[in-house]
């Protein structure tokens, strides 16, 4: 059984799965794995009425999206740290 959204979400707030993998870096797949784990909420339209799907019923409809759920899954640009790898060309004569 759906439940209602959050009386603070906004439909100007949602994407599909293409916003979600432009905001996270991740692949479609991906984001479909993560909300099938339930990680992350997904709404959908039932009967004219945005709702929070629960399980299955989100299957063969479009899934949508909270934009600032989603900021937690955003890939990093940056290398995890470290020292920089020593070149193995030489410079000098």
């Amino acid at each position: 059984m759906a439940k209602k959204p959050p009386a603070t979400l906004k439909v100007s707030d949602l994407t599909d799965t293409a916003g979600a993998v432009t905001i996270t870096g991740l692949t479609r797949s991906r984001i479909h794995q993560i909300a099938e784990h339930g990680d992350i909420p997904v709404y959908i339209f039932q009967g004219g009425e945005l709702v929070e799907a629960e399980g299955d019923e989100r299957q063969g409809r479009i899934a949508l999206f909270n934009r600032y759920d989603l900021a937690i899954f955003r890939k990093s640009d940056h290398s995890k740290g470290g020292r920089p790898r020593k070149s193995s060309l030489t410079t000098s004569q």
